[in-house]
């Protein structure tokens, strides 16, 4: 047995049995023990004196002493589970902070601290930190923390778009059309991959390597928003066209900037080989909104205005959006040919 030890408060040790022998009378006797307690200053909380004193018969004593200096270097702990960590969605209730108690082994907890900090929110998710600090009054403190992720509003909503052609510079893939039906408007696209396609609405492949490319288009609450994700897949399908063979660019962007201004049908400038056309562009409802015969790419072309049929005024700028085309030509052959689908404005 040590004669003076520094003990952590919870870890004394129990006072030990001490016994003597006496050289007169070789009786066994068992040593009396007193205990007293000094108290100290943080962080040696208090002193423990302990005398063991035996004495014979005649009233002859010895005695042993053992000082035990008791300090406070443990911080308070938490008396209940919680869980550390908690996973919500953003249109989800956020549970509230947990109303947490605290305990300590050797003193009294005199203060406890709560905080709660959250990340500024990206595309609806973000992150609640919330922190206790419990403090006992020698300043041994311990810090407890519960972090809230706040994932965004689900799976989004799948889409795609398909380029043949990663060569042909005048391709442009209008990103509003490729959205489902019914997706609100205001919404902002987003290049993911920074491919450098992304021109305001439209997706412009010339120049990418094959390969999928993500548009995300995100709108809503801007707290809690939704995505339709855009799966773009660009491929090198470029094959070189038959001099007859006409070829429709369907898309297009007439906003006055002199590229890409004009619906063009490749080859329908050829005469000789494609010796009579007829244009029809509808809008969604159905609606013609032009119509043009020995349709040439130049003086007579789809500029993205009405040629005022029926309810569309003439000369109206037409809004962006999916059109519908019907496309009939005539070959030097006499052969005819009907093509139609969808056309992409935008502006």
């Amino acid at each position: 047995m040590a004669g003076e030890i520094t003990v952590n408060c919870g870890e004394i040790p129990e006072p030990a049995v001490i016994t003597a022998t006496d050289a007169c009378s070789d009786a066994v006797i068992t040593a009396v023990l007193t205990e007293t307690e000094t108290p100290g200053t943080c962080p040696e909380i208090t002193t423990i004196t302990r005398t063991w004193t035996a004495t014979d018969d005649c009233n002859n004593s010895a005695t042993m002493t053992q000082i035990i200096h008791v300090t406070d270097t443990t911080a308070p702990v938490v008396d209940m589970p919680f869980e550390t960590v908690v996973n919500v969605g953003c249109g989800d209730e956020i549970p509230l902070a947990p109303e947490l108690g605290f305990s300590d082994a050797c003193s009294t907890v005199v203060d406890v601290a709560f905080n709660e900090s959250e990340t500024e929110p990206v595309n609806g998710a973000y992150t609640i930190t919330r922190t206790w600090t419990a403090t006992d009054s020698c300043d041994n403190a311990s810090t407890f923390t519960q972090t809230v992720n706040v994932t965004s509003s689900g799976t989004p909503i799948p889409a795609s778009l398909y380029a043949a052609c990663n060569t042909d510079t005048s391709l442009i893939l209008d990103l509003i059309g490729a959205l489902p039906a019914g997706t609100p408007e205001g919404g902002t696209f987003t290049d993911v991959d920074n491919s450098g396609a992304l021109q305001a609405s439209s997706f412009v492949p010339a120049g990418l390597a094959t390969g999928v490319y993500t548009i995300d288009y995100t709108y809503g609450d801007s707290v809690c928003p939704a995505i339709v994700r855009i799966s773009v897949t660009v491929d090198d399908d470029c094959e070189v066209l038959e001099e007859c063979e006409p070829f429709i660019h369907n898309a297009f962007s007439p906003n006055g900037d002199g590229k890409n201004d004009i619906f063009v049908i490749q080859n329908f400038d050829n005469t000789s080989c494609i010796i009579d056309n007829r244009v029809q562009i509808f809008n969604r409802w159905g609606i013609l909104v032009f119509d043009m015969d020995k349709y040439d790419n130049q003086t007579r072309a789809f500029r993205g205005y009405s040629d005022g049929r029926t309810t569309v005024k003439k000369d109206d700028a037409l809004p962006a959006g999916t059109y519908f085309y019907i496309i009939n030509y005539t070959k030097f052959d006499g052969s005819q040919t009907t093509k139609d689908g969808y056309l992409y404005l935008s502006r």
